[in-house]
């Protein structure tokens, strides 16, 4: 299943966010297509206004890392 059916096809709809929200993604992002996770990032900020998404980040060289240790393809697309 691609991070778009399951994020928001299943799950923001289920979310109740009017008291405002905090979300943590620790050690997805590099997984997915960084147009995935672009189009998350877009379809979560037109739905939850002013909510906080607080996630890990690496520069390319660790990301280039993580891509040889065991992510298969080394597509420059996944982050």
């Amino acid at each position: 299943m691609e991070v778009k059916t399951v994020v928001l096809g299943l799950l923001i709809p289920f979310i109740d966010a009017s008291g405002g929200a905090v979300f943590f993604a620790a050690g997805v992002f590099y997984y997915f297509r960084r147009s995935d996770v672009k189009e998350l990032f877009c379809a979560m900020a037109e739905r939850f206004p002013g909510a906080v998404l607080a996630f890990d980040s690496c520069n390319e060289r660790g990301a280039k890392l993580m891509r040889q240790s065991g992510k298969d393809g080394d597509s420059k697309d996944h982050l």
